[in-house]
């Protein structure tokens, strides 16, 4: 009797530390997630249309008098699975969190500051990305915001969601508006690396061969999948030591042929360097 008594007593205890234990654990989950999530929520879905200009064969009249004098930062489907993915709902580790959370910060901090400035922003949107679906309004939201819906900032579409690369006619706008403007470096970001990156980047290098090209590791962005968490933990305390060793390395590894960076820390500290 007093034995079972004890065993009762025991199994009532185990449930209450599995209980216990297993809240603590959903709740460290959770709060691994809020400062990703809150870095998300400020652009919230409003009923608006994309407030930036589309790249056409005609664009580059209006930069005509810049021709040679600037830099064009070239950004493959910004923070897009961040939105359409539904990325803060993921069951990720904090590294994974921390790190998406430092490329998302990065990413749109880099298109603001450069739209401020009006300097040269290209931004390549998946084919479908602007849309009325809830998802995709939030998606518009975040890019007129972050563009301040300035007249430097001008988009393309790529194929579809799941490719990096531009239509022949579009790639033929583009190809005319940098022949025409004639930029001193094209600065190419955004994501992932390895994949909608990568297939933007060996197209983009068949039409414009000779033109200084240059990945920028601080507004490049790697895809969740392509890390494990020990991985992600290790990238992330490299950028918080403002080290993009293990980005380049990435990059590098995900991109045949020579690659040349162009590093950012600092708004006024921009330095080129080979592979």
């Amino acid at each position: 009797m007093i034995g079972g008594i004890y065993r009762n007593a025991f199994l009532i205890a185990a449930l209450f530390c599995l209980f216990l234990f297993g809240c603590v654990s959903h709740t460290r989950e959770q709060v691994s997630k809020v400062p990703f999530a809150d870095s998300v929520s400020r652009y919230r879905q409003a009923d608006e249309t994309l407030s930036i200009g589309k790249l056409t064969r005609g664009t580059s009249e209006a930069f005509a008098h810049r021709h040679g004098t600037v830099d064009i930062s070239i950004l493959v489907h910004p923070a897009y699975s961040v939105f359409i993915d539904g990325v803060t709902e993921k069951n990720y580790s904090d590294a994974m969190f921390n790190l998406l959370r430092h490329q998302f910060e990065s990413e749109s901090g880099f298109i603001e500051d450069q739209a401020q400035a009006g300097e040269i922003v290209i931004l390549i949107l998946p084919a479908g990305s602007v849309s009325r679906t809830t998802h995709h309004l939030s998606y518009t939201s975040y890019l007129n915001r972050v563009s301040s819906s300035g007249n430097s900032v001008l988009y393309l579409f790529s194929r579809s969601a799941s490719s990096g690369s531009l239509a022949r006619q579009d790639m033929l706008a583009l190809y005319h508006f940098l022949r025409s403007v004639n930029p001193r470096r094209v600065l190419i970001g955004g994501g992932y690396i390895g994949r909608c990156q990568e297939e933007f980047f060996h197209q983009f290098v068949t039409y414009f061969d000779g033109m200084p090209i240059f990945f920028v590791p601080e507004i490049s962005t790697i895809s969740p999948k392509d890390l494990s968490a020990s991985e992600a933990s290790g990238i992330v305390k490299s950028i918080e030591r403002h080290d993009y060793g293990p980005v380049k390395a990435f990059i590098s590894s995900r991109t045949d042929g020579v690659v040349n960076f162009l590093s950012i820390p600092q708004k006024t500290d921009v330095h080129a360097e080979g592979s």
